[in-house]
C-alpha cells in the first residue's frame, strides 16, 4: 500500500473511532477474566519481541494473534500499542500506522501513538514537527509543550539575567508530587500526577529498537504505572486504572507480573486492600502544602494556584496563599517575557494586558486535549506528502 493510501486510512480510522476512548467505563466481570489472560499472553510477547530474533517473532505474532480482546475490554489499547510495536518490527508499517492512529483515541495511550507516528514519519520534518505540536498539547508539562513554546516565543535579544525556566522539568521532584497527593488521599491528583512523572520526566518509548532504561514502558517506570493504575482505581476509573496496570504487569520484571497478577485478581473479585485508613486533616494539608511548594519550585505556579483554589477549606489562610504564589508567578512571567515580542507559555500567548494567574496547565492526556490531537492527527495525515 502506498505512502499516500495508508495515512489516509489512518486519518479515517480517527474519524470513525473517534468515540471509544469515552466507552470504556463499565467493566464486566467476564471481560476481567479474560483480562489475566491478557496479562499472560501480552507479556510472553513484549519479552519474544523484544528478542529480536525471526522465530522469536513469528511465535510472538501468533500469540497476538490469539489475543481475544474486545475493544471495551480492560487492556485493549495496550494491547493495541503492542500490536502496533510487532507490527513494526515484522515490517508491516501500513497496519501499524492504521492501529497507531486508533491508538491515539485513547488517554492511556495516546502519547506512545504518537511518538510511533512520528517515528514512521520522521524522514518528513513537517509532519514530525506536526506530530510533536500533538505531543505538546497532550503534555503540557513536558519536553515537547517546552520546545513548542520556545519555537513560538520571539525575542529582540538575549537578556541577563537569563529568563526563568518554565516549566522545569525535574522528574524525581514530579515523583515527589504524586507521591504527596497519595500520602494526602488524593487519590485523582496521585493518579494524574504518577501519569505525569512518567510521561514528563522520562524518556519516550520508542515503537521499534531495543528498550531503553527509564523509558516510559521499562523496568525502571514500570513501579510508577503501578501507583497510578491503583490510584486510578480508588478514583473510580476503573478502564484506566486497568490500562496502566497492564503496563506495570507486561513491561515490568518477574516479580512485578505476579504482583499486578494479584491486584489484578483483587479487582475482579471485588476485593481491595480493605477501607482506607481516614487520613488526619493535618497530614492531608501538610501534604497539599508540600504538593503546591514543590509545583511553584518547578515555575509551574498554575497548578498551585489552581489546587489553593479548589481546596480552600483545607488550608489556613488560603488567601495569603494565593497572593503568595500569584506574585511568584507573576515575577517569573515579567522574566521570561522581558524583551519579547511575543511570548508563549504552556500553549498561551502571553501579554502585558493579561493577568498570569489566569493561565492554566491541564494534566496529561486530559480528555480535551485527546480530543484535539484526534482531529489534528487526522488533518497531518490526509495531507500529501
Amino acid at each position: 500500500m502506498k505512502a499516500k493510501g495508508f495515512t489516509m486510512c489512518v486519518a479515517l480510522c480517527l474519524l470513525i473511532h473517534g468515540g471509544e476512548a469515552n466507552s470504556r467505563e463499565r467493566v464486566p466481570t467476564s471481560s476481567a477474566e479474560a483480562y489475566l489472560g491478557f496479562l499472560s499472553a501480552a507479556r510472553k510477547v513484549w519479552i519474544r519481541s523484544e528478542t529480536g530474533g525471526a522465530g522469536e517473532l513469528a511465535t510472538a505474532e501468533t500469540i497476538m494473534r490469539n489475543i481475544a480482546l474486545g475493544e471495551t475490554d480492560p487492556g485493549y489499547p495496550v494491547c493495541e500499542y503492542l500490536r502496533c510495536r510487532l507490527h513494526v518490527q515484522i515490517s508491516r508499517t501500513a497496519e501499524a500506522a492504521i492501529a497507531l492512529g486508533r491508538c491515539a483515541a485513547w488517554p492511556s495511550v495516546a502519547p506512545e501513538a504518537v511518538v510511533g507516528l512520528r517515528e514512521l514519519h520522521g524522514a518528513d520534518r513537517r509532519r514530525r514537527i506536526q506530530f510533536e505540536d500533538c505531543l505538546a498539547r497532550l503534555l503540557p508539562m513536558s519536553i515537547w509543550r517546552k520546545l513548542s513554546d520556545a519555537g513560538m516565543t520571539r525575542s529582540f535579544t538575549d537578556i541577563n539575567p537569563s529568563r526563568p525556566i518554565i516549566p522545569q522539568l525535574r522528574g524525581k521532584v514530579l515523583e515527589k508530587i504524586a507521591e504527596e497527593a497519595e500520602r494526602g488521599g488524593f487519590c485523582r491528583l496521585a493518579w494524574m500526577a504518577y501519569v505525569e512523572s512518567v510521561y514528563g520526566g522520562c524518556v519516550p518509548s520508542r515503537i521499534a529498537g531495543p528498550p531503553r532504561g527509564e523509558a516510559w514502558f521499562s523496568r525502571d517506570t514500570a513501579r510508577l504505572w503501578q501507583r497510578a493504575a491503583e490510584n486510578a482505581w480508588k478514583a473510580g476509573e476503573r478502564s484506566l486504572a486497568y490500562d496502566y496496570l497492564a503496563k506495570f504487569a507486561i513491561f515490568g520484571s518477574e516479580a512485578q507480573y505476579d504482583e499486578a497478577k494479584q491486584t489484578a485478581g483483587n479487582w475482579k473479585a471485588g476485593e481491595g486492600p480493605g477501607p482506607e485508613p481516614e487520613i488526619p486533616r493535618a497530614q492531608r494539608q501538610k501534604a497539599l502544602m508540600e504538593v503546591i511548594r514543590l509545583y511553584a519550585e518547578l515555575n509551574a505556579h498554575p497548578r498551585a494556584l489552581e489546587l489553593i483554589q479548589t481546596h480552600r477549606g483545607l488550608l489556613d489562610g488560603p488567601d495569603e496563599l494565593y497572593a503568595e504564589y500569584s506574585k511568584q508567578w507573576k515575577a517569573a512571567v515579567k522574566s521570561y517575557v522581558c524583551e519579547t515580542e511575543r511570548a508563549m507559555l504552556f500553549g498561551v500567548n502571553v501579554t502585558d494586558a493579561m493577568d498570569p494567574a489566569t493561565i492554566r496547565i491541564p494534566f496529561a492526556c486530559s480528555p480535551e486535549s485527546v480530543k484535539e490531537v484526534k482531529t489534528k492527527l487526522a488533518e497531518i495525515l490526509e495531507t500529501k506528502n
